[in-house]
């Protein structure tokens, strides 16, 4: 899967408001996925909740199965 590709499917189901901060998103995380390739590593992504936490709820899947989308790249 190429670049475009990538930021095309990670861009999926995300709303931003505002077309200006949508492209400036789409932007960073293209030069983020071209900066990773270009170095040979993966790309690191983070998102702050322990995963093990009884503190956790529904409302975490929806960052959690981005984060999946990550993963499966």
């Amino acid at each position: 899967m190429n670049i475009d590709e990538q930021v095309e499917l990670l861009m999926q189901g995300t709303e931003y408001g505002d077309e200006d901060l949508k492209q400036a998103m789409t932007a960073e995380l293209r030069e983020r996925l071209l900066l990773a390739e270009k170095e040979g590593r993966p790309l690191r992504v983070y998102c702050g909740y322990d995963p093990t936490s009884t503190d956790l709820h529904l409302g975490h899947t929806i960052s959690m199965r981005k984060l999946r989308q990550f993963q499966d790249l």
